[in-house]
This record gives C-alpha cells, structure tokens and sequence, in this order.
C-alpha cells in the first residue's frame, strides 16, 4: 500500500486528499451509525465455534522445529482438540498434514485488518492475513509432531491481489501500479514430512483463489510463481515467525491510516469469494484446477532445498 499511496502523490495528489480523509470519513460515518467504535473491522468476526480439549494427552517436545514458543502455542486446548477432530491419532502424519493443510487453508478468510492474537483468537474469528494462517498450520503440526519451520521473503505480485487493491484505491493508475509490481513481503510455512521440507502456502481460500482467477495452491506446492515472483536473495527460514506484537503494531497503524481504502479492499474480497463460490459449484474442483494448470509457471526447482 505504501507503494500504491508513493505514486498517488506523485502522479495524483488530489487522490491522497480522498483515500486519507474522504474515504476515512466515509467510514467513520458507517460506524457510528452501527454504534461501532470508529475503526471496528470491515467484516465481523465469524464466531465459529472452537471447542477446548483439556483431557488429551499430548507429548510436549524441545526439540527445534517442534517445541513452543512465545508466538507458537502447540499445546493450546483450543489447537488440542482441532487436532484431535482433524485425525491426529488415527491417521498418518502426511494425512493428517493434509487434512489440516486443508482446513487452515479454507476455514480462515483473508481480511485487510489488524490480525487477531492467538491461534485459538484466530480460529474463533475466522479471518487473518498470512502469518495468522500460517501460526495456526503450525501449531496444528507441532503438536502432532510434526516439525515446522517459517519461510520469509519478498516478492513482487503481478495480476490478482496487487490488480485488485490498484483498482479499488487508484483506478486510473491500476496499469502502472501493477506493470511496476511493487515488493512485498510474504510468508509460508515448511513441514518436515517423509525425511524432507514440504512448503504450504495457505494465503487464499480456494474460493479467493478462484474468485481471483488464479491457480488453486495444492498441498505441497511451492507457492513461488503461483501468483506473484520471489526474490531469491530475500529467502530466509526460522524456527519461529517474526514478532507478532512488531507485526501487528505495523498492520494496525496502516488500517488505522486507511481504513476507508481497506474497506474497499475487504467488500471487493467479499465479493471475490462469493464469485469464486459459484464458479467452484458451476465448474467443480477438479476441473478448475486443471484449466488453470496449463496457466501456472512451474516453481524453480530444489528453491526449498537447503
């Protein structure tokens, strides 16, 4: 966003005077005719229920890759008995990867808004950005044991989500902004299953995904070139992810300093994913996948390799 607000000031200054005041005065006004405080989320929180499970038994490991952390909670209730019900003693642990590959992926909607805390905060909620989804996917694994590592990088995103935020904050600039295709930074998370590293990358629901016309991202899919290209100097790999609070202190200043362009944003995704619904229940799963198979650029190979 910061990339998108540089070039409005430069090329259209007047653009700034209604994205940072009009637009945020827009949505003040929605809020408190809603009896809201002023910068309440877009969408409301999805409330689905997260039951707690007190009773199971679970190892606790030390070991690095495995063990909790200031901003990984394995051992949570709440993650405990997501756990249980995703299969996580009955089944083997590349299933039982997928199964909560799967629900992280598709369960949690991606909101422009400051981030819930917590795995069991950002399942109750339903929504989050990157590094929300992947904390989840992560505790899910370490308390199956199964080791986790966090990948982080820059890339720059052509096409869908940089097209779609061009659009909705500076229209008439839309083709240079994206032609530019400014960096951002993103994340994955990598499981070790089967003696090595396999990268999830659950930004999007399969509904974003295809409300965005982009390829679906499978499990144990390199997510590099899916949608946007990395910039291989930027990799790095961790234990843990980056401090949540410093995340998240960030993330509120700039919805707090444009919340009536990320309100734009969120609508646009909401109906996003109700097209990418329709689409899914027209064409099918399967079918989509491959149309857009063909469409998707292979991810350079060993990229995940040490």
């Amino acid at each position: 966003m910061a990339e998108v607000a540089g070039l409005m000031l430069r090329r259209k200054p007047q653009k700034v005077f209604t994205v940072f005041v009009t637009w945020n005065l827009g949505a003040l006004w929605r809020r408190i005719k809603k009896f809201q405080r002023p910068w309440a989320p877009y969408n409301p929180s999805r409330n689905l229920e997260v039951p707690a499970d007190t009773i199971t038994e679970v190892p606790r490991s030390s070991e690095k890759y495995l063990r909790a952390s200031k901003e990984i909670n394995p051992y949570a209730p709440e993650i405990i008995a997501l756990a249980m019900r995703l299969g996580m003693k009955e089944k083997s642990k590349i299933a039982y990867a997928k199964a909560a590959y799967t629900y992280v992926k598709n369960n949690i909607y991606w909101y422009m808004e400051s981030p819930p805390v917590g795995e069991a905060n950002i399942l109750k909620k339903g929504y989050g950005l990157c590094f929300s989804k992947t904390m989840v996917l992560a505790a899910l694994a370490r308390v199956a044991g199964i080791p986790v590592r966090f990948v982080s990088y820059k890339q720059k995103m052509e096409g869908g989500f940089i097209q779609l935020v061009a659009e909705e904050v500076a229209p008439d600039l839309a083709k240079e902004i994206n032609e530019k295709a400014p960096a951002f930074t993103h994340g994955c998370v990598e499981l070790f299953l089967d003696g090595k590293w396999i990268p999830m990358d659950i930004t999007w629901t399969d509904e974003e995904e295809v409300g965005l016309d982009m390829p679906l991202t499978q499990f144990g899919e390199s997510p590099f070139e899916k949608w946007y290209h990395v910039i291989p100097e930027s990799i790095t790999r961790d234990e843990n992810p980056p401090p949540v609070s410093k995340m998240k202190l960030q993330i509120s200043l700039s919805v707090f300093l444009l919340r009536g362009a990320y309100d734009r944003v969120n609508e646009s995704f909401n109906k996003i994913r109700e097209a990418g619904r329709q689409k899914l229940a027209e064409m099918g799963r399967e079918k989509y996948i491959a149309r857009k198979k063909k469409l998707s650029v292979p991810p350079p190979p060993l990229i995940f390799d040490e």
